[in-house]
């Protein structure tokens, strides 16, 4: 019996191992991005470094020094950004990887709760403690489950667009002779429709809809690993 629980415990301890070491890969390279947004942001290239940010924030969701980067670099440049519903927005807390681990641990605890109620001798007082970790280990599935497809249903960084120029003009086909529809500020958002050779199909937070060349904005992902140091 005892060798059981020992099994049982290890396997509630080694469930979440492999999403620890992933995930502390994610914050090492979200840690690579900000720096990268600081010094854009030093030399004055503030749509370059607001797409920075949002690449440490896709890589580690809930990485605060970047939020707090982002959103002041935001006001001061006064860039518009996409809207998400509020319960995406819960999703984004964490990473994708990180709920996971939400979800493995929870599953495991409910597996080790549930062995020792129904398999182990137990105190009357010691089984009421492992339903409600049970319980509570229902919770964090539920939790974890609805945080794992609030950050699905968010808008993916490889279809999320920076404008990095000063300023961009979206324009009516994709072509620099094309007539030019909307100017849209250094740090804008846009949500990326279709690519064509150089130039992004995109609609901003106003609604207008047009061509953008790569020129003057970039997709938050994926990103050319020879621009870190």
């Amino acid at each position: 019996m005892n060798r059981s629980l020992l099994t049982v415990i290890l396997l509630l301890l080694a469930g979440p191992l492999p999403a620890l070491a992933s995930a502390a890969e994610e914050e090492l390279e979200a840690v690579s991005f900000f720096e990268k947004g600081n010094a854009a942001y030093r030399e004055g290239q503030f749509g370059e470094a607001l797409l920075w940010y949002e690449r440490a924030l896709a890589a580690a969701p809930g990485f605060r020094e970047a939020e707090q980067n982002r959103r002041f670099l935001r006001q001061r440049t006064g860039s518009p950004a996409l809207e998400e519903p509020s319960w995406q927005e819960w999703g984004g807390w964490f990473s994708k990887t990180a709920w996971l681990n939400v979800i493995s641990f929870s599953f495991w605890l409910l597996v080790l709760a549930l062995a020792g109620f129904f398999f182990w001798s137990f105190s009357a007082g010691s089984r009421r403690g492992l339903l409600a970790l049970a319980l509570l280990s229902l919770v964090g599935l539920a939790v974890g489950g609805t945080g794992r497809v609030a950050a699905g249903k968010r808008l993916s960084p490889t279809a999320k667009v920076i404008i990095t120029s000063e300023t961009a003009f979206l324009r009516s086909a994709p072509a620099r002779s094309a007539s030019e529809l909307r100017a849209a500020v250094s740090g804008t958002e846009a949500k990326l429709l279709a690519e064509r050779g150089p130039w992004l199909y995109a609609e901003l937070p106003s609604g207008d809809r047009g061509w953008l060349s790569t020129r003057d904005a970039t997709t938050v992902w994926p990103y050319d690993p020879s621009l870190l140091p």
